[in-house]
């Protein structure tokens, strides 16, 4: 196992840069909901990467506008 200077992040502190509840989060993890990021588990607590959370964001899609006719991706 490979030590990485990478920060870990808390689910409160995911869902305040991702604008997501944490109980949305939760619910991802118990359901293994797709395309919500991957975490860790230590002991009983729940880990995310940064660099995974920065990379999740990062792949997200973004809409000029909220119709899905039409839209152009940015």
């Amino acid at each position: 196992m490979t030590i990485q200077n990478d920060r870990l992040l808390n689910t409160r502190e995911v869902a305040l840069l991702s604008g997501l509840a944490p109980g949305t989060l939760a619910r991802a993890r118990v359901y293994g909901t797709p395309g919500y990021p991957k975490y860790c588990k230590i002991g009983k607590s729940v880990r995310y990467k940064l660099s995974t959370i920065n990379r999740w964001l990062n792949e997200q899609t973004e809409y000029l506008h909220t119709s899905n006719s039409g839209s152009r991706q940015l």
